[in-house]
């Protein structure tokens, strides 16, 4: 039974997804576009009881490489019954109608887990479930829910895997998932989780797990405070939350980061809240320039890590983390997976151009997200910016250039403004007024840090204007209509 009506595309969280399968109101599914948590299938995408031994080998193919590939990232939903179509102005595809299914027609739980278990390893725990419609009790829709797995247990591998529509029995991939995409993790990268050693950062820290007490003493200042016993070279606690996001994620991939930290200590009372003004909501639903811009939105459900800060990712290529010390931190690749350009990272290591636009919008929200941040913690007087880039020389001994993006000229046929002189990191301090700043003059002058690394004039930026004294400032208004 097929139900349509008007699209508004929209973003969506895993707590979303189970929320309105619970509901039965399906109608909200309409409109929402497929992320990194949220994959929409038609009525029985995998055709496990086929009497086609080629047929069931490619299904059991397809249910494990998608569940595997949410696994290796942020989990997420397979909902089942939902048709979807690509729009024009945008990649994604988006949810155009429901077709909704009898419970009996739908997967059960014992046949995902048997083929889960002789497909993938190490075996993944998934929940299949039919939800009925609240319109109709003997309809509905089926979802396949992969939790959100442990680091400790991942990647999670698949037996089979497949190269332009061909089968290849005997061989083993990692999938990953990559915005509303699979893809497969390459093989050099695979050859360098297996040489993966724990750091010494991170062998502090489980030395150190059981002595952090209750009172919610963070693990940065915790190794600060004992940096004479261990032995290492004493860091500031910003650079530790940095260091320990970065070791979590591609060593390889060439990294921006933002971090934002009050420069005294202040209470953040209202850390642990979740009303509608909490910091949790405020990481989930992040203010922004342009909804399909280079934003801080990420379609993940925030948890909170080690009892410290709270935590959203997309995938590997964006990482935001808020701390009980009232820091924000980001961590986003700047390759073609988010900042640069290129449809594949043959094309990007190639000619490996990051987007000035996707660099000044992406700081600029960071920017007015950690003000709106202010506004949940006591005055602050003081703030250190720091701004970063990492790994900016790629394997092939190429470095990163970036490209201006002159308004009204093609990108391929716009010249880079220069190469980055090589890796980075910059602080600015801001002193605030009544405990807020103008998000438009700091982003300016945290951009600019970056810009001139490039080789570029400060006078040359784009996306800016001048105040009435001739100040300069990043001018939102100036970007292009998304």
């Amino acid at each position: 039974m097929q139900e349509q009506r008007a699209i508004n595309k929209k973003e969506i969280n895993p707590q979303e997804v189970i929320d309105i399968l619970k509901s039965g109101d399906f109608q909200k599914f309409i409109g929402v576009r497929e992320n990194e948590v949220f994959e929409a299938k038609s009525v029985k995408p995998y055709d496990l009881d086929s009497d086609d031994g080629g047929r069931k080998t490619h299904a059991i193919a397809e249910l494990s490489t998608d569940i595997a590939s949410f696994a290796n990232q942020a989990g997420g939903f397979i909902v089942c019954g939902l048709d979807t179509s690509n729009m024009e102005d945008t990649p994604h595809d988006i949810v155009q109608s429901t077709d909704l299914m009898r419970r009996e027609d739908f997967y059960k739980q014992d046949d995902i887990g048997k083929f889960i278990k002789t497909s993938i390893h190490p075996s993944i725990e998934v929940e299949v479930k039919w939800y009925h419609s609240a319109e109709d009790a003997d309809l509905g829709l089926g979802a396949i829910y992969i939790p959100r797995q442990d680091e400790d247990k991942k990647h999670f591998i698949v037996r089979v895997c497949e190269s332009d529509g061909l089968k290849f029995k005997g061989f083993f991939g990692i999938p990953i998932r990559k915005d509303d995409q699979r893809d497969w993790l390459p093989l050099d990268e695979i050859y360098r989780l297996t040489k993966r050693k724990p750091s010494k950062i991170q062998e502090l820290h489980q030395s150190l797990t059981d002595e952090i007490d209750l009172l919610g003493i963070s693990l940065s200042q915790k190794i600060d405070r004992l940096t004479n016993v261990s032995g290492l070279e004493r860091t500031d606690p910003l650079q530790l939350k940095i260091d320990k996001a970065i070791e979590e994620k591609d060593y390889r991939a060439p990294f921006y980061i933002l971090a934002a930290t009050p420069q005294e200590s202040v209470r953040f009372e209202k850390f642990l809240d979740v009303d509608d003004q909490s910091p949790k909501l405020l990481l989930q639903r992040p203010p922004y320039s342009r909804y399909y811009g280079w934003n801080m939105l990420t379609g993940d459900y925030a948890g909170i890590r080690e009892g410290s800060y709270w935590e959203v990712r997309n995938g590997d290529r964006k990482l935001i983390q808020m701390h009980r010390d009232g820091s924000l931190l980001t961590v986003v690749h700047a390759d073609n997976s988010f900042l640069g350009f290129g449809r594949t990272q043959d094309e990007f290591m190639s000619d490996p151009k990051l987007s000035a636009l996707a660099l000044i919008e992406y700081t600029y929200d960071f920017v007015e997200f950690y003000r709106n941040l202010l506004e949940r913690i006591e005055p602050v007087k003081h703030v250190i910016f720091r701004v970063a880039l990492k790994n900016t020389e790629l394997s092939n001994g190429k470095m990163l250039c970036l490209v201006a993006q002159s308004l009204g000229i093609p990108f391929l046929h716009q010249q880079p403004v220069g190469a980055v002189e090589g890796n980075f990191s910059q602080d600015i301090t801001v002193d605030l007024e009544n405990g807020s700043y103008d998000s438009r003059y700091v982003a300016f002058l945290l951009f600019r840090e970056a810009f001139i690394r490039f080789g570029a004039s400060p006078e040359t930026i784009p996306y800016t204007a001048d105040d009435e004294n001739g100040k300069k400032y990043i001018d939102p208004g100036q970007f292009p209509k998304a």
